[in-house]
């Protein structure tokens, strides 16, 4: 009880706060913003890798009844040039939001079952995939260590 409690308590803080990883000789260190350090061995680390992070489906209903809401609001009481721009407007929003909104996240899996995720913003993915391929080889060459 409470090794897993205290690994979940480690996992919930260090969720979205650690902002860069460190390789050490026998794990990789989660370094925070508030410069506390957390070790992770490689023999507790199952996966590590980056996905796509992809926007919560109850923000894209919410765009679009405050959209049509705008849409119905602009029909009834402007004139019809001024909806025609809003709708306009209105549909150049959503294009720019679809096609612009890319946003990864880094994900470490535990082999006890904890997770570790982090935001990676598009700017940083390809620094956070250099940082992913580097721990992945040091757990290859601790895996190959371990066998001999």
């Amino acid at each position: 009880m409470g090794l897993k409690s205290n690994m979940n308590l480690m996992h919930k803080y260090f969720d979205n706060k650690f902002q860069e990883i460190a390789i050490a000789k026998n794990g990789m260190i989660l370094i925070s913003k508030a410069n506390t350090e957390k070790e992770i061995l490689f023999s507790e680390l199952d996966k590590i890798y980056i996905s796509v992070y992809k926007i919560p489906p109850i923000y894209d209903f919410l765009f679009i009844v405050f959209s049509l809401g705008l849409v119905i609001f602009s029909l009834l009481y402007l004139p019809l040039i001024l909806f025609s721009i809003i709708f306009l407007l209105i549909i150049i929003t959503v294009m720019v939001k679809m096609n612009n909104y890319k946003s990864y996240q880094l994900k470490i899996k535990l082999k006890n079952g904890g997770l570790i995720k982090k935001q990676v913003p598009l700017k940083l993915k390809y620094e956070m995939i250099d940082a992913v391929n580097k721990v992945r080889k040091e757990i290859y060459n601790y895996k190959i260590k371990e066998s001999i």
